[in-house]
Parts: structure tokens; sequence; C-alpha cells
């Protein structure tokens, strides 16, 4: 590990979960030591390949598919829904611990809560001097620990309020919003991948980005309302599977016919070929951090149906369908009304709108400030 890497960032789950905050701090890793070399180390539980550069593997014997992992998940599995991915973090923690002892970074930038917690205690109880930098992913859950010398950086400014009244120092909390690639590949590939999967040219494709679950992405509640449109279709749930799927994939077989849907999980970087073969891409989430596939959506020239609140009007503005997914049908009547609704909105303003909001090199400046310095 070169000296040079004064600022850690840590995640644990980076290489075993395919989506969220995992693939946002491999990109954000790179994305720094690209334009800062050699400035910034990502910290995570150690993986089968384990070459990617500034990545420091930390040993964890309870990691994801881990022999002992997968025998204390099935025997506990009735007390927790994410049974492994604790067992996960708590190997991950112990050895952080032993790992900063020996090691001290400058600045050490968090994105699990669960981490953060205990980053905070042994940062106070040791006397500590790093930086701790908290990455709300755009949301507060739970109880956090609070002092006035911890730093949050949020997505949106939607709980920025929410923190100060916790007792966060307003004056350490920054917004940085999320990054993405605003310029995606163009595939043309959407005859092929119909071919592929064996689905009609004629089929109405609608996509539902997120890990499938029935709690958060709330993939049940997209399945329930495919199944009322009346007329030929398809549905493709992408992303990463949980302890949940199980119970989705149950959903599906009881509402769809096995030709008209389709589950599965592919690397970040062959997502957009999905968004550009749908016709219509759809969220049920009700509450987001910030809502990646939003954005991923725009990018790749969707306007998505979303749930109406106040990330997903921050993080959209007026480049999306906004329905209550709270109700029955809402969805549904969205999907059936879907080319009428679109042409309400400009969406010739939607590739500037993502350009100057989302865009690495128009964030890179502040992540240095917060992130570096």
């Amino acid at each position: 590990m070169s000296k040079k890497h004064t600022t850690w960032v840590i995640c644990s789950a980076e290489g075993y979960i395919k989506r969220g905050y995992e693939t946002y701090t491999r990109e954000l890793v790179d994305n720094l030591n690209k334009d800062y070399p050699n400035s910034t180390l990502l910290v995570r539980a150690a993986v089968k390949n384990n070459n990617e550069r500034n990545t420091l593997n930390v040993l964890n014997v309870l990691k994801f598919g881990g022999t002992l992992n997968s025998f204390l998940s099935k025997r506990i599995k009735k007390f927790h829904p994410y049974q492994s991915y604790y067992l996960h973090l708590s190997g991950f923690i112990t050895s952080l611990f032993i790992l900063l002892f020996f090691k001290r970074p400058k600045i050490v930038y968090v994105v699990e809560g669960t981490v953060y917690k205990y980053l905070f205690n042994y940062k106070k109880y040791l006397n500590k001097k790093f930086k701790l930098i908290y990455f709300t992913g755009g949301q507060l859950v739970g109880t956090l620990p609070v002092d006035d010398s911890i730093y949050l950086h949020h997505v949106t400014p939607c709980y920025i309020d929410t923190a100060t009244k916790m007792g966060f120092n307003k004056e350490k909390q920054f917004l940085i919003p999320h990054f993405t690639n605003t310029q995606p590949n163009i595939y043309n590939n959407s005859n092929v991948l119909r071919k592929k999967y064996g689905i009609s040219n004629s089929a109405l494709i609608v996509l539902s980005v997120g890990s499938i679950d029935s709690i958060f992405k709330r993939m049940d509640y997209v399945i329930e309302e495919f199944t009322k449109v009346e007329k030929e279709k398809f549905l493709i749930l992408l992303g990463h599977k949980t302890d949940q799927t199980l119970l989705i994939e149950e959903i599906a077989n009881k509402h769809l016919a096995k030709e008209e849907y389709l589950m599965l999980t592919v690397p970040k970087e062959e997502i957009d070929q999905y968004y550009q073969l749908a016709d219509i891409v759809v969220s049920a989430s009700l509450r987001e951090g910030f809502g990646l596939m939003y954005v991923e959506a725009l990018a790749n020239k969707k306007v998505p149906i979303v749930h109406d609140f106040p990330v997903s009007r921050y993080v959209l503005d007026s480049f999306a369908i906004y329905r209550n997914f709270n109700k029955p049908n809402e969805l549904k009547n969205a999907i059936d009304n879907y080319n009428e609704l679109v042409k309400e909105i400009n969406t010739e303003n939607i590739y500037p709108f993502i350009k100057e909001r989302y865009a690495w090199q128009k964030q890179t400046t502040l992540y240095y400030q917060h992130l570096l310095n």
C-alpha cells in the first residue's frame, strides 16, 4: 500500500454486491485516483479477484458465500431477513479494527451505517484524529452516534435539516449529488436481446432495476401491477439477488407465465443495454436515498415511472412520470397511458440536465475539497 493513500473509502461488500453503495465506492475510488493518482484506497472484505489497483483486501472469515457464513445463516435465518449480510459485516469490522491499529489514514469515508457506528466509537474512545466522513446515501436510517467532529456527505438536500436536528454540525455537512455516466454506449442490439430471451417483437418490455426484494425495491408490487396490463408484454427485473428473491420468484410464477418475465443479475457495465431494450422503466420504491436507476434511465433516454416523494422530485426534476405507489392500479394506469404522458415532458432537455448535475467532471473539484483535504 502506497503511503500516498491518505484517504480510505470503506465498503465491506464491494466486489460481492454489484449495485448501490458497492459499485459507487469502486467508481469513486477509480475516478479519484484517475484525477489525483495514488490518493485514495478502497478498503473491502477480501474477494477472489483481488487484483484491482488502489484496493486493500481485509481478511473476513464470515464473508458472503463463505462456508462459515452459509452455515450460520441457515441457523439464524428466522431471526433476521438479512442475516448473511450482517454476519459478513461483523467479520469485516473485527479485522478492520485490527488493521486500523497498524495503518493511519488521514481521512476515512464510510458508506455502511453499521461500520460507521463502530468507527465512530473507535475514533471517540481511542482518541483517534482521522477525519471521519459518513456517506448518508441520501437518507438517515436508525439511530446514529453524533458529535461535532463528524462530516456528512449528502447526495440530496432532503435530509440536511434532519441531520442538523440530530446534532450533526451543519457546517460539516456537504452536498454532492451522485455521479453517473451521462453518455452510455449505444448498443443497437435490442433485436438480438429479444431473440436471446425469447421476447416477441411486438411485446411491451417493462424494466425495473434494483435489488430483487419486496421490502425496499418492492418488486412484488411491480409484478402485481404489471399482471393487470392487458396487452402482450414482458417484464425484466434486473438486479442483485437477496434473501427475498425466492419469494419474488414465487410471486412471479403465480401471476405470470414463464415466457412473460425474466430475473437476472448482470455486471454494471452491461446494464445500459437493458435500459435501451426496455420500452418503459419503472421503480416502485417508496423510499430512496438517491435512486441511481432514476439517472441511469434518463441517461438512456427513458423517462421513468416512479413514486412521488421528495427525493425522486429532486433527482428527476420534471423528467419523470410521478404516481402514488401506495395505491393499487397506479403503476398499471401509468403503463397503459405512458406514450401520452411522455408527450407532456420536454425530453430534449434531459441530457443537458443530467450532464450539468450528475457528470463526474462537474463534481471532481467538490470531491477533492471534501475527501482529499
